[in-house]
């Protein structure tokens, strides 16, 4: 519930469509009336709504009226899921959500590589003569081989020049599309940066084997 509050207040839609399927799935005759007092304390009108849905149910009413929970749940809210009981609504009570809502990690990665984080950039990686702005902590955080740089012990170099933006794209968001000269190069870089898996050498395989006749 917190989470999906969260979720609302900073606009995060998938994290909010998440957390709309979870409590959806979680929801059941034991925790309903706690869900349904949180949401009305915290102003989430779709949970509150599909509480009030799920409660006044043909197969569900008696059974959760007759709970000692349900005595002592605050006057107003008793009152509203009488009301809701006697004049049910013609709508759905299922929460509706949009799986292609928002936009994915990758997408909001790609955009902060390509332009959305220059501002945020904290050091600058120099390729014969052409300056790269970058981020430490994405680099570190992917790659041993940055965090070796950064920590003061400057490995070998082994940067592959002509293949460089190809690499930065897998960095950041995974990205293996690329042209089958970059991935000669790159065939190698699981090796030499100190990924954590082959995914990038498997995909590199993968692109040689069916574009080098």
């Amino acid at each position: 519930m917190d989470v999906y509050q969260l979720a609302v207040q900073f606009y995060i839609p998938r994290l909010e469509q998440l957390g709309v399927q979870y409590l959806e799935f979680k929801i059941s005759k034991t925790n309903v009336l706690d869900a349904l007092y949180n949401a009305d304390r915290m102003g989430l009108t779709l949970i509150k709504d599909h509480c009030m849905g799920f409660i006044t149910k043909d197969d569900h009413f008696i059974d959760i009226v007759m709970s000692p929970e349900f005595a002592a749940l605050e006057k107003m809210l008793i009152v509203e899921i009488i009301r809701k009981k006697q004049n049910p609504s013609k709508h759905s009570t299922d929460m509706k959500y949009d799986k292609t809502i928002g936009t994915s990690l990758e997408n909001d990665m790609a955009v902060f590589l390509k332009s959305g984080g220059k501002e945020f950039c904290d050091i600058n990686l120099v390729l014969e003569g052409k300056v790269i702005p970058a981020h430490k902590s994405i680099l570190a955080a992917r790659c041993t081989y940055f965090q070796a740089m950064f920590r003061s012990f400057m490995p070998a170099d082994n940067t592959v020049n002509e293949a460089f933006s190809s690499l930065l794209r897998y960095i950041y968001y995974g990205d293996t599309k690329m042209p089958p000269e970059d991935s000669l190069y790159l065939f190698q870089a699981p090796c030499f940066y100190g990924f954590t898996n082959n995914r990038l050498q498997a995909f590199c395989k993968h692109n040689l084997e069916n574009n080098i006749t």
